[in-house]
C-alpha cells in the first residue's frame, strides 16, 4: 500500500511535466524505481523523447547545446595554455611519448579536446565523423592510455628530479609494459 502511494504522489509531481513524465515538479529525474512504474504507461513517443533526453553528456545536459559550444570556443584558457607555462620540459616529453602510442585522428581528438578546448561537436563536424565516433575514440583512448599510466606518476618523479627513475628511463612496471620514452609505441 506503501509503495502505491509512494508511486501516485510521484505521478501527481510528474503530472506538471506532461512534456518530460521522467522529471518531477522540480525538473529532477525520478528514481529508477519510480521511473519504472511511471513508464509503464509510455506510448512510443514518450519513449523517444525520454531516450533522447539520455543523448549526450552531463555537460551538454546542463547547458543549451548552442551555450556550452559557445563556452567551449571563447574559452580563455585551455590545457594546451597551462601546459605551455607550467608543465616542465620532462612531463611535456613524457606527454609525448603517449601521444604517439595514437592514431593521427586519435591524437587530434585528443588535440582539440582537451588542448584546444573544443567540444566534441565541434570536433565531429571538423572531422567529418559522428559525434558518437567522437565521444567512442574518446573513451577508448582515455582507458588505452590509463593502462599505460596504471601504477605510475609521470609528475612525482620529474617535479623532485629523480634522473635515474623508471618513468624518465623508460623502464617497465609490473605489468610489464613500457614507460616513458620512444619504446612506448612498440608496446602497445
Amino acid at each position: 500500500m506503501d509503495s502505491i502511494n509512494h508511486v501516485a504522489s510521484d505521478q501527481a509531481l510528474t503530472s506538471v511535466h506532461s512534456e518530460k513524465p521522467w522529471l518531477n515538479k522540480k525538473g529532477h529525474a525520478l528514481s529508477e524505481r519510480d521511473l519504472k512504474e511511471v513508464s509503464k504507461g509510455w506510448d512510443q513517443e514518450t519513449w523517444e523523447k525520454y531516450l533522447n533526453s539520455l543523448d549526450g553528456t552531463l555537460s551538454d545536459q546542463q547547458l543549451k547545446p548552442y551555450e556550452y559550444d559557445y563556452l567551449a570556443e571563447n574559452a580563455e584558457l585551455t590545457c594546451w595554455d597551462l601546459s605551455q607555462s607550467s608543465a616542465d620540459n620532462g612531463a611535456k616529453d613524457f606527454v609525448a611519448s603517449l601521444l604517439k602510442l595514437l592514431t593521427p585522428q586519435q591524437q587530434r581528438i585528443i588535440q582539440m579536446n582537451f588542448w584546444e578546448g573544443r567540444s566534441e561537436r565541434y570536433i565531429a563536424e571538423e572531422l567529418q565523423v559522428s559525434r558518437n565516433t567522437v565521444k567512442t575514440l574518446k573513451k577508448r583512448v582515455l582507458r588505452r592510455l590509463a593502462r599505460h599510466l596504471k601504477g605510475v606518476s609521470p609528475i612525482s618523479p620529474l617535479v623532485k628530479g629523480e634522473e635515474n627513475s623508471s618513468v624518465t628511463k623508460g623502464g617497465k612496471d609490473e605489468g610489464n609494459h613500457l614507460l616513458a620514452d620512444g619504446r612506448l609505441a612498440e608496446a602497445v
